[in-house]
């Protein structure tokens, strides 16, 4: 009976363990990407969506004026066995100014209706229907502006 006892106990404090650390792990990986402009440069980063996927952010500098966040920027969003999509915004003052050049490639399944706006100066998305199979779901890429931050994430 004691050995019963101690094995449950051990058991329980193992998934104690277990549970902290997956939502510690969880609690870590960012859902959005945030591109300080003051750094510039080529910034990457992994982030991880409500359901566990991973994906891959790079956003690059393409050509920057001399004073602090104007240039244009490459957007690149990697849903990692899926699709990748991005575009390029233009940034002046702080504000998204133009986005052009979008560009889509997919893993598995295919684009549909890819559609880039830019809603304001402060956003930019690329909209598009995932298909794979019989699944289909609306997404896309979306950016925006926050201060000298350029906020890349997935569009719901």
């Amino acid at each position: 009976m004691k050995v019963l006892k101690k094995s449950s106990v051990v058991f329980a404090m193992i998934m104690v363990l277990i549970l902290n650390i997956m939502s510690v792990s969880a609690a870590e990986v960012p859902k959005e990407a945030v591109y300080d402009l003051e750094k510039g440069g080529t910034q990457h980063f992994i982030l991880q969506d409500e359901d566990g996927n991973i994906t891959e952010v790079v956003i690059e500098e393409v050509n920057t004026n001399a004073r602090i966040a104007n240039g244009s920027y490459k957007v690149s969003y990697k849903n990692i066995g899926a699709w990748e999509a991005g575009f390029y915004v233009e940034i002046s003052s702080n504000k998204i100014v133009n986005a052009y050049s979008p560009f889509y490639s997919v893993a598995t399944g295919s684009i549909l209706a890819p559609s880039l706006t830019r809603n304001s100066t402060e956003e930019a998305i690329l909209s598009f229907i995932y298909k794979q199979v019989a699944i289909s779901y609306s997404t896309g890429v979306v950016a925006r502006m926050s201060g000298t931050d350029l906020i890349v994430g997935q569009k719901e």
